[in-house]
């Protein structure tokens, strides 16, 4: 069995990334590192470690992946970052991932992620890994942000992470920093914003705010559950796995079933 399948076999990885490992065990191993994780992190493990698809021939049958990338295909997506610094190497896995299925894709940074990674001593490299995984320099602005209602820039606006205090903010129509103003500006055209959840306070005081967006039009959820109830019950973590999954979903319309998915490992903390 190929290191690839035996990873997408491990994991709850979305069904067109497990149908990829499966195509690609009968063939080529080639392996490519992301461009973006590289320029996040210097090097590592890409979180997507499977090759391209060899171009088949007339009368094929069509696979569960290439219907995936018709849905993508053309599509405009903002990816929002927010403070939750040590989950932004995955999601621009994500961003690379929606792009080689043919999206177009520009990512908003908030205030808070630049000043960790400034605290860090890693200022530029963000810049950096967004640009090598979405072709294009982030948003950091408002004025910048400010574009997308009155252009109707986008199809989906993803924030991701989305911490307690976007959360907060979003859901009380707190518009103060480039990633609420692109959110806001988008659900004003009437159009879906994908939330993926990342608070240690979900359940606590911030529980109130994620019943709003439950119930708010066109608002929705990569599944989401307790990381670790034991340590931190009131914590919530959305399965990046689910967030392709759930794109598609909101692209539709519609909310990816089930909502509420186990986070931690056979009930225990992970």
């Amino acid at each position: 069995m190929s290191n690839a399948l035996r990873t997408a076999s491990r994991t709850n990885a979305p069904w067109f990334v497990r149908s990829e490992a499966l195509s690609h065990n009968k063939g080529r191993g080639d392996v490519r590192n992301s461009a973006a994780d590289c320029a996040l992190r210097g090097a590592g493990k890409a979180a997507f470690p499977f090759s391209r698809p060899e171009p088949g021939g007339p009368g094929r049958q069509i696979t569960k992946r290439e219907i995936v990338k018709v849905t993508f295909e053309g599509k405009r997506l903002a990816f929002c970052l927010t403070g939750a610094y040590h989950k932004v190497p995955a999601v621009l896995e994500l961003v690379t991932r929606s792009r080689e299925l043919g999206a177009d894709t520009t990512v908003v940074v908030s205030p808070a992620t630049l000043e960790i990674e400034a605290s860090l001593g890693r200022q530029g490299r963000i810049a950096d890994a967004v640009l090598a995984a979405s072709g294009r320099a982030p948003w950091t602005t408002m004025t910048e942000a400010e574009r997308t209602g009155p252009g109707k820039l986008f199809d989906l606006v993803i924030v991701a992470p989305c911490t307690g205090n976007t959360l907060a903010k979003l859901a009380n129509a707190i518009t103060d920093t480039p990633v609420l103003m692109t959110a806001k500006a988008h659900l004003r055209n009437q159009r879906p914003v994908l939330v993926s959840v990342s608070t240690n306070d979900g359940l606590g005081l911030n529980a109130q705010n994620l019943g709003k967006l439950l119930t708010a039009r066109n608002v929705f959820f990569v599944p989401f559950g307790q990381d670790k109830p034991t340590d931190k019950p009131t914590s919530l973590d959305a399965d990046l796995d689910l967030l392709l999954d759930a794109a598609a979903a909101a692209l539709e319309g519609r909310q990816l079933q089930p909502m509420l998915v186990q986070r931690s490992k056979d009930g225990a903390d992970s």
